[in-house]
């Protein structure tokens, strides 16, 4: 038994024609719950996180069809759907994609006004220049190695279907795809890829996606020590429910502002935030990989060099993890840092090394390798 709300949403003709929306009849939220089910059996996260997604699913009441969004390369659309969720009934729930997670519907209200303005934020029509989005968040994860763009790219095209499947390199400050064109032959599009995606030589390996109905940026950079940062630049959402539940999920704490089709992005993987990263740092002890982090999260700030420096202090007595502290100083460029070092360790064969490793980078400074000291 739905409540009467749903009716007057149902016979709101100005919300209905405003979002193009079309109401399903009983048989047809059969019809819609089981492709649900059959597109979220196909995703898998862990066990426990797949389970609360599905039986939501399987709870659910898809009431209508709402706009649509079509990826720029692949054609493929993506439709949004209102649901309501019989075990809190008191809110109308939005869901993006029918495989981004249950748990990251966003909450609409139960009026007409209170959908219209939870949906704003998710109607994007004219992509806001990267530079111009408010909000930044840098996170970094530590993947698997053999993980590369390429992969990372099939992963986006294959399940990530709340991403645009339209990517761009670290050449490119902002996103060089027009907002809409017809698809090219395969010969125009494998061109305009090999473009897209080219690399900047002075900047960290990076692919950018927008999101489809936020239309915010996920920048994915890959670090050395397998490291990878996703970088989020979005405008503020209006939907702090859907965070505040996937933060007591994961026990995490991103910001509640995050639009969720950019937060499930985030869901693969563990993720550390600068104000996690600098909680471990104050617990101590200081381990390298922290510190290869926060030059990752952070690099060239007079911050992250700071901390490095006091890493040296703090493990001068362990050679082991100064030399591995060397080598994050070294893939950062830290020339400063790496001087210091040189002229004060006492471990001859380290000396040795970074003296090899200086005299190359002063005489020759563009072509001087990042590796190990």
């Amino acid at each position: 038994m739905l409540p009467p709300w749903v009716d007057a949403l149902r016979a709101d003709d100005d919300l209905t024609a405003a979002l193009g929306l079309v109401w399903h009849d009983a048989a047809e939220q059969e019809r819609r719950r089981a492709e649900w089910q059959v597109a979220w059996s196909q995703v898998h996260y862990d066990d426990d996180f797949d389970r609360r997604c599905a039986d939501r699913i399987a709870r659910a009441v898809p009431l209508a069809g709402g706009p649509v969004r079509t990826r720029r390369i692949g054609r493929v659309v993506t439709r949004m759907v209102l649901v309501f969720d019989p075990d809190d009934p008191e809110h109308l729930y939005v869901s993006l994609c029918d495989v981004l997670p249950a748990v990251l519907w966003a909450r609409a209200g139960t009026t007409a006004d209170e959908v219209r303005a939870a949906l704003r934020g998710y109607l994007v029509d004219s992509p806001t220049p990267v530079a111009e989005l408010p909000c930044t968040l840098r996170v970094v994860k530590r993947l698997a190695p053999e993980l590369d763009h390429a992969m990372h790219r099939r992963i986006v095209e294959a399940h990530e279907l709340w991403l645009d499947d339209a990517p761009w390199g670290s050449w490119y400050d902002d996103d060089p795809w027009p907002e809409e064109s017809a698809t090219p032959g395969m010969s125009l599009l494998h061109a305009m890829l090999e473009r897209t995606l080219r690399d900047h030589g002075g900047r960290f390996p990076a692919v950018s996606y927008r999101s489809l109905w936020s239309r915010s940026v996920l920048r994915v950079e890959r670090h050395p020590f397998d490291l990878w940062v996703f970088e989020l630049r979005y405008a503020p959402a209006r939907d702090a429910a859907a965070m505040i539940r996937i933060n007591e999920l994961l026990g995490a704490r991103f910001p509640v502002d995050l639009p969720v089709d950019l937060m499930a992005s985030l869901l693969r993987d563990d993720s550390l935030t600068r104000l996690e990263l600098d909680e471990a740092l104050t617990r101590g002890p200081w381990l390298p990989l922290d510190l290869a982090m926060l030059s990752a999260l952070e690099p060239g700030e007079a911050t992250t060099l700071e901390a490095l420096r006091r890493g040296f202090d703090q493990l001068a007595g362990d050679i082991d993890r100064v030399w591995a502290l060397a080598e994050i100083a070294v893939q950062y460029r830290y020339e400063a840092l790496l001087f210091e070092l040189a002229a004060t360790t006492t471990d001859p064969e380290l000396r040795a090394s970074l003296d090899a490793f200086l005299v190359r980078l002063t005489t020759n400074p563009a072509g001087a390798p990042a590796a190990q000291p």
